[in-house]
C-alpha cells in the first residue's frame, strides 16, 4: 500500500488523476445529499400544506410532532383492519361457480 502512495505522490500526473477522482468522489456525494435534503423539505412542506389544508394544528414542537404521527399511525392502522376484515368477509360471502356438467 505504502509502494502505490509513493508512486502516486511522485509522479505528477498520478497525482493530479488521484485529486480529479478525489474530488467527483467528493462532490458526486455532496450532490446527492443535497438531492435528499430537498426532497426531504418538499415532503416536509407539502405535510405542513396538507394540514393547513385540512384546518388540522400544525404541530411545533418535536414531541407533538412524534405524537401526531403516532396517532395517525393508530387511526391509519385501525381502518386498515376494519377494511381488510370486511374485504374478507365479502370474499368469504362470494358463492362459488358450480362447475357446468
Amino acid at each position: 500500500m505504502d509502494q502505490y502512495i509513493n508512486i502516486v505522490l511522485s509522479n505528477p500526473l498520478y497525482l493530479a488523476v488521484a485529486i480529479i477522482v478525489g474530488a467527483l468522489l467528493v462532490f458526486a456525494i455532496l450532490k446527492r445529499l443535497a438531492r435528499m435534503l430537498v426532497t426531504i423539505l418538499i415532503i416536509i412542506i407539502l405535510y405542513i400544506g396538507y394540514l393547513a389544508y385540512t384546518g388540522q394544528e400544525i404541530p411545533g414542537t418535536k414531541e407533538q410532532i412524534i405524537r401526531h404521527g403516532t396517532e395517525q399511525l393508530d387511526r391509519i392502522k385501525t381502518d386498515s383492519r376494519g377494511a381488510l376484515e370486511k374485504a374478507v368477509r365479502d370474499y368469504n360471502n362470494i358463492p362459488e361457480k358450480k362447475a357446468e356438467q
